[in-house]
């Protein structure tokens, strides 16, 4: 009997080609909107009231280098009314879904409402405080007699992030960031992190039970349980971070039944004039409002809930070169490193400077609300068009000239004395080593500044930039629904240059940025691709063939992908461009037939990145191994000298290769004609004319790997 044997026809390829993969941008941009559905797919109006009515006040609509803001949070209350907090007077305004104003209370005390309740007739608000705390305040209905004040300090990291989850009638109410994580029916979710390996999914948990989970197509930002119903269905708010050079969202509500099913989704419309703390509310009916402030109009409208949600398209970005002169400006930056910036942070954020009594007050300028009177101050005041740092604005509150100490309301050129202190790009440009106020939001990237980057090489004193409203410096993604940064911000509550918590969805629309004068250290990116199983062959030089429908199974391995391997944060696996995985720990990926380009992507604390690719050319070859017999059946039964038709079943039938043989006790063989032997499979061929003697007879098929083993025997009559 003949060896097995394998035939070798075509080879598989592998290629390394190493190489740093540039994606920083040295430009200016302009960019697109999110193409959408219709509104008329995605939601309905219910509550439209023009913004000029007074009724909602809107604030640094006009205003450069601000945010705009105001109404920013929306619940419903027991009568089946929305109730709006608006944050620019501090006001709870209570309305009919037909749009009438039913009530209006005013928290007098509070400095920036974030959320509002109404609880048995009673209204709460969550304030912000430029301190860090969060403040629950409550007022009896239609009275200001009734108020209590509730403190909580230590409510994950920030008090931007806040939200009422509970109030009860005894007045201990409970304050919590908005990842939800306790919640009376027991549910909780795992908070949206953009970085790492799990960054799409979202986990559901019933205590310590996981109920649901559901891979997005992007990365996850942020997610917030909004509320159940009666029945046990409860509903998620997840905001999937979209595009690369832009932070854009793709906001869904997701509905689930009791027992973690999705039942359907809605999809929240992209056209929101400025970003809502918190801006759905749902009903006990199953309805779910957002609240969307447009450019003219505060409307609440209702999304409509479909079995599957279309998917979102990004815009490529139109690239432009820089100016000769501003590309002269990015080679001669000052340089800085990022431990630097961060020196230059804790500078502000650890100096106390004395104001005194005569640098507090003035008629032509709006000081910070921090600064209640002649004392010592952290930090520096945020002032518009200001760029001192803490030892400038320390020589201005005691030199003989007098400067005002912050300034919050915008341009300030008719004061007699002129206010000290630091704004969002003065901050920024302290940071990066560039006083003087060299740059606004406007002209960071165009000018040769900074140039834009993919939101996920965010790394500590990198920026988020939005032109014309806002900058800051990036520090830190490591806390869920949020993450922390150093600003100068003019926000209700704030007013001065701190570190603070944003939200994901507070940054949609802003460009992440690097500074060009930034030194960094890139690494050196290395993998290993080993096959491990479903090779018939292979040689010293990698060379691979599989049998057709076979595939080869590699193990991937980043471990030992880089000399400074410590220093490396982030690892990006791509196959044929798809992102794979997303960590440095080795895995197995089946590679079938085709052409393969596998690259790994590293990336550093410092914000350095580097590429290796390998590319993998899979061909099917025909191999060929015995056969055998496994059964066989006749369509008459064999009687000698008859001619009887039939099939055989067995294992590696080769068409035009395959033959029959038939057997007799004695152990002669006959070869049947191969135009009567029909190949119709890998495991089965048909016999046709077949005569034999009477007697006992077994069949063995031969290919041009050898000869089956004998088949059971049958008798012909």
């Amino acid at each position: 009997m003949k060896r097995n044997t394998i035939i070798i026809a075509i080879a598989i390829v592998a290629i390394f080609i190493t190489g740093s993969l540039v994606t920083t941008l040295t430009s200016a941009q302009r960019f697109g909107t999110i193409e959408t559905t219709n509104w008329k797919d995605d939601a309905q109006t219910i509550i439209s009231i023009p913004v000029e009515t007074g009724t909602f006040a809107y604030d640094n609509l006009n205003r450069d280098e601000a945010m705009p803001h105001g109404p920013n949070s929306i619940s419903l209350t027991d009568e089946g009314n929305v109730l709006v907090g608006n944050w620019v007077n501090n006001t709870a305004t209570e309305l009919s879904l037909a749009g009438d104003v039913t009530n209006t209370v005013k928290f007098a005390e509070a400095t920036a409402i974030n959320d509002v309740r109404k609880v048995q007739g009673r209204y709460y608000a969550l304030d912000r405080t430029a301190d860090g705390t969060q403040v629950v305040s409550d007022i009896g209905e239609k009275t200001k007699a009734e108020k209590n004040t509730f403190r909580f300090s230590a409510i994950d990291a920030s008090a931007s992030v806040g939200e009422i989850a509970t109030a009860d009638i005894e007045g201990r109410e409970r304050a919590l960031d908005r990842s939800n994580r306790q919640r009376p029916d027991n549910l909780s979710i795992s908070p949206g992190r953009p970085f790492g390996d799990d960054a799409k999914s979202l986990k559901v948990w019933r205590g310590k039970t996981m109920i649901a989970e559901w891979n997005a197509a992007n990365p996850i930002a942020e997610t917030r349980l909004i509320g159940s119903l009666g029945n046990g269905d409860f509903f998620v708010v997840v905001y999937e971070m979209m595009g690369s050079d832009r932070i854009l969202f793709d906001q869904r509500v997701i509905r689930f039944d009791a027992e973690g099913n999705i039942v359907n989704m809605g999809r929240v419309p992209q056209d929101q004039y400025y970003n809502v703390a918190n801006d759905t509310a749902l009903s006990a009916d199953g309805n779910v409002y957002v609240l969307m402030p447009l450019e003219k109009s505060m409307d609440v409208i209702r999304l409509n809930f479909r079995s599957e949600l279309p998917d979102l398209k990004v815009p490529e970005p139109t690239v432009e070169a820089l100016e000769p002169e501003a590309a002269a400006i990015a080679l001669s930056l000052p340089s800085t490193t990022r431990s630097q910036i961060e020196g230059v942070a804790n500078y502000y954020f650890t100096t106390t400077t004395n104001v005194p009594a005569n640098r507090v007050t003035a008629t032509c300028r709006v000081k910070p609300s921090y600064i209640t009177g002649a004392g010592n101050y952290l930090s520096v005041p945020y002032s518009w068009g200001g760029f001192d740092s803490p030892q400038d604005f320390a020589n201005k509150m005691a030199g003989s000239t007098v400067y005002y100490a912050g300034h919050v309301a915008g341009y300030y050129s008719s004061c007699p004395r002129q206010p000290a202190g630091a704004d969002c790009s003065g901050a920024v440009g302290q940071l990066w080593k560039n006083p003087g106020h060299p740059f606004s939001t406007s002209s960071v990237v165009s000018s040769g500044y900074a140039s834009v980057i993919d939101w996920t090489q965010l790394r500590k004193g990198d920026g988020l930039n939005y032109a014309g409203r806002h900058i800051f410096a990036y520090v830190s993604g490591a806390y869920g629904n949020s993450f922390s940064t150093w600003e100068a911000t003019a926000d209700p509550g704030t007013h001065r240059m701190l570190a603070w918590t944003r939200l994901w969805s507070d940054v949609r629309n802003y460009q992440p940025i690097r500074y060009n004068g930034l030194s960094i250290t890139n690494p050196t990116a290395r993998m290993s691709a080993t096959s491990s199983y479903g090779i018939q062959w292979e040689n010293s030089t990698g060379t691979y063939q599989v049998s057709p429908g076979g595939s080869v199974v590699f193990t991937f391995d980043a471990a030992r992908s880089s000399a400074n391997i410590g220093s490396v944060d982030g690892w990006t696996w791509k196959i044929n461009g798809t992102e794979v995985r997303t960590g440095v720990s080795r895995f197995n990926y089946t590679l079938g037939r085709g052409s393969h380009d596998v690259s790994l992507k590293i990336t550093n604390t410092d914000g350095g990145t580097s590429t290796t690719s390998l590319r993998i050319i899979v061909n099917e070859v025909q191999i060929i191994v015995r056969p055998t017999i496994g059964s066989y059946s006749w369509g008459s039964t064999p009687t000698a000298n008859v001619y009887f038709n039939g099939t055989v079943n067995g294992t590696n039938f080769v068409v035009g290769s395959t033959r029959l043989f038939f057997c007799n006790s004695s152990n002669t063989c006959y070869e049947q004609p191969s135009s009567l032997v029909s190949v119709t499979s890998a495991t089965r061929l048909s016999v046709r004319n077949v005569r034999l003697a009477r007697g006992y007879w077994t069949m063995f098929a031969r290919n041009a790997a050898g000869d089956s083993p004998r088949s059971s025997s049958f008798y012909v009559r």
